[in-house]
């Protein structure tokens, strides 16, 4: 862009980029003991290595973001 252009066009742009720019996510999985890692989780136990991953690749995907993983 010049310095000729308009707001308008300035803000298209931002939002051209905005929209081709890649997004990744990165999550950090953790447990409080080792049998939380197994168990299906639930509000006692916390919830299992799988279901945090699954619940942060939705999360990722809900914002336009790419699972690092």
């Amino acid at each position: 862009m010049s310095l000729n252009s308009t707001p308008a066009q300035v803000g298209f742009m931002q939002a051209l980029s905005d929209s081709i720019t890649p997004k990744f996510a990165v999550s950090y999985i953790r447990v409080s003991r080792p049998g939380q890692a197994e168990r299906g989780g639930g509000n006692d136990e916390g919830f299992s290595i799988p279901a945090q991953r699954e619940a942060n690749k939705k999360k990722a995907l809900s914002m336009g973001a790419i699972d690092s993983r």
